[in-house]
């Protein structure tokens, strides 16, 4: 009933004189009015509050609803075509919600991701079908994203691949071996482990006993069992992608072996930033979950391929025939989920998502594809209707104000976790090579970072000011100033949500913003 007097009106206005946000009522008006009458709108709106992805508050009962149309499009000559979602706002005095959004399923045969709309899609025996949209998504990056064009001929990268230690995982021949010129490799980001202690260092990994069996040809083939299953997916799914080779800190850094780590430790930034595609292994709370959005967890389903439609939350509107049907689908914004995972929390991965020029991010059985050139996320349930991506709105900010980018980065990177603590800046190093470039040409001179401080500002560096009270960070095996942030944990670990301004205040260490 609402949601048919709420279509009518707006396809009466559909010109952009539209204004303002239609009030809905409390959330118990909203699961009253469900029950009387069955409104297939109150339904979406009831699952906003009890599918979103993080819990702020017990008791939803005073929230307050309002609905308002948001109107999507990519640049085009004239912008013909456009298509809106509503904007599902909930508003409670002791509790923040993310924000949410009813968008129209696209019908059978039209591409979610068409250029002219942004349709929602619907998940059902998805598998292949995912494959062929993650090559679709790749194809259309590599055209229309000159800002994620990878250059193997530039001097950064030459220098990585002349080391000894660079080793790839050939997805072929299943062997470890040095990247042949101009060839494209994968690479994954992934947790090791889960947050009770058992880690993928129980599993198998790379060393100094078995790399030479390692480089043989089928030797990772022979070890594949007892991978995580996030490492066998993402070999999998390289290999379904046309990618020949993938890079995997377990497998292609020696562990236990100072100098194998320590030069791959140096040169994050250019594997990571000349990497065809990252693949981020986000779902669950390690590498043992895998890629759920592409493979199934258990034997239900023999085939391989996961289910996505039982996850989502889809009304039927109308159906006047048995081929013209108008659904609705409830989406989050794909940072919605991504934020709230384990995989965020962790301090290698911030600088892996930052680094990387196109990141495939499988959360919440679902997949996310982030090229920081572009200005949209694309996703599985929902194309081009996302915000822009973590990475562009910070990084694109490098070479007018390179310093305002630091005090971001070290201010979400210092809530994240970290197994190792002596790792702290290690974890940093490659991020921090990309700012003391961009301080570099800000302050006209090269500079590099003492303890996570930028040499060239050192004087405002020193200004760093915790939220909260810290500990100091004392370890046996490596030493870290007081004066630098990197000498005190904070005992967080969890980044904020990007769409909630209030919680910046909540960062653990920020910095005076210069003066204009």
């Amino acid at each position: 009933m609402y949601l048919k007097n709420l279509a009518d009106t707006s396809s009466r206005r559909f010109v952009s004189s539209f204004h303002g946000k239609r009030f809905m009522g409390t959330y118990s008006d909203i699961y009253q009015r469900r029950e009387q009458t069955g409104c297939e709108l109150c339904q979406l709106l009831i699952r906003s509050l009890t599918d979103k992805p993080t819990i702020t508050t017990t008791n939803n009962d005073s929230a307050r609803c309002r609905l308002s149309w948001v109107l999507d499009g990519r640049l085009a000559p004239g912008m013909v075509k456009r298509t809106r979602r509503l904007a599902i706002e909930w508003v409670a005095i002791d509790a923040v919600y993310e924000p949410s959004y009813i968008v129209l399923v696209a019908p059978d045969g039209r591409d979610a991701g068409d250029a002219n709309f942004f349709l929602g899609r619907r998940l059902a025996n998805l598998g292949v079908a995912n494959f062929q949209l993650v090559e679709r998504w790749l194809s259309l990056c590599r055209e229309s994203h000159p800002d994620c064009r990878i250059d193997h001929t530039s001097p950064t990268f030459l220098d990585l691949q002349s080391q000894a230690c660079f080793m790839v995982l050939d997805v072929k021949g299943m062997l470890l071996r040095e990247l042949p010129e101009g060839a494209k490799y994968a690479a994954l980001s992934y947790t090791w482990g889960p947050p009770d202690g058992a880690t993928a260092l129980e599993k198998f990994t790379a060393t100094d006993l078995n790399t030479h069996e390692l480089e043989k040809e089928n030797g990772v083939a022979e070890v594949l069992g007892m991978l995580p299953l996030a490492i066998r997916n993402a070999i999998a799914l390289t290999r379904r992608l046309g990618i020949d080779y993938i890079w995997i800190d377990s497998l292609c850094i020696m562990q236990g072996n100072e100098p194998s780590w320590g030069a791959n430790a140096r040169f994050m930034d250019s594997i990571y930033g000349n990497a065809e595609l990252t693949i981020c292994a986000a779902d669950g709370d390690g590498a043992d979950s895998g890629l759920q959005a592409l493979y199934a967890l258990d034997i239900e389903h023999p085939d391989g391929y996961t289910r996505g439609a039982e996850y989502q939350a889809i009304a039927m509107y109308s159906q006047e025939t048995e081929d013209s049907v108008l659904e609705l689908m409830l989406s989050w914004p794909s940072d919605a989920h991504i934020s709230v995972s384990r995989w965020n929390s962790r301090a290698w991965t911030f600088q892996e998502r930052m680094l990387s020029k196109r990141c495939l991010i499988c959360v919440n059985k679902s997949m996310y594809l982030h090229p920081p050139g572009g200005s949209t996320a694309l996703s599985v349930e929902l194309t081009g209707a996302a915000a822009r991506t973590f990475s562009t709105r910070i990084l694109r900010r490098l070479a007018t104000n390179p310093v305002a980018v630091y005090e971001d980065c070290i201010q979400m990177y210092t809530f994240r976790q970290l197994s190792d603590e002596s790792d702290i800046l290690s974890a940093f190093a490659g991020i921090g090579k990309v700012l003391c470039k961009a301080l570099a040409r800000n302050a006209g001179d090269e500079t590099a970072l003492l303890f996570g401080l930028p040499a060239s500002h050192l004087d405002y560096a020193l200004l760093w000011q915790p939220n909260e009270c810290p500990e100091r960070r004392c370890l046996s095996n490596a030493y870290f100033p007081s004066w630098s942030w990197s000498g005190w944990e904070t005992g967080m670990g969890r980044s904020p949500r990007p769409w909630i301004a209030a919680e910046a205040t909540r960062r653990s260490t920020r910095l005076p913003r210069l003066a204009k």
